[in-house]
């Protein structure tokens, strides 16, 4: 077994992800599979404009597909990234709804679409895992404003 096959990213950026990524759906399953990874989640920034290729693809090849996309929240008055992944049918209909209330509900703070509150996920986070490893991401900002003790 190569090392590749216990290991899953959970935070990739595609072409679809403006100046966060440039790496092409079809290239990252060929990635993957060279790796012999079993899975990958494609967590774009605001948008899943790549998610129905991705997801075909990955099948095709035999990877389990993880489809995700990295939100803008706002929390404690700032923005921040919120990596989001389905885990099921509910958690990718969630998560299809808040993708696109960020890009049609009034701009929570006048910090840029697509952006949603915090507060927009109760009762949207079924079938959703939250990831805090983004470091522009709710937990690594606190710790960059208020220490690590905080």
């Amino acid at each position: 077994m190569r090392m590749g096959a216990e290991f899953v990213h959970l935070h990739v950026h595609s072409q679809y992800s403006m100046l966060d990524g440039a790496l092409k759906v079809k290239d990252l399953v060929k990635r993957v599979a060279l790796a012999n990874m079993k899975a990958v989640a494609l967590t774009d920034h605001g948008n899943m404009f790549g998610a129905i290729t991705f997801y075909k693809q990955a099948k095709e090849a035999g990877i389990k597909p993880i489809l995700g996309c990295e939100l803008n929240v706002t929390a404690f008055g700032h923005a921040h990234h919120l990596p989001l992944l389905a885990t099921s049918a509910q958690g990718y209909k969630n998560l299809v709804w808040l993708v696109s209330r960020g890009h049609t509900s009034p701009d929570p703070g006048g910090l840029g679409n697509p952006c949603i509150a915090l507060e927009e996920l109760k009762g949207r986070s079924e079938g959703l895992i939250a990831l805090t490893g983004c470091m522009g991401g709710l937990v690594a900002q606190h710790i960059l404003e208020q220490g690590p003790g905080a």
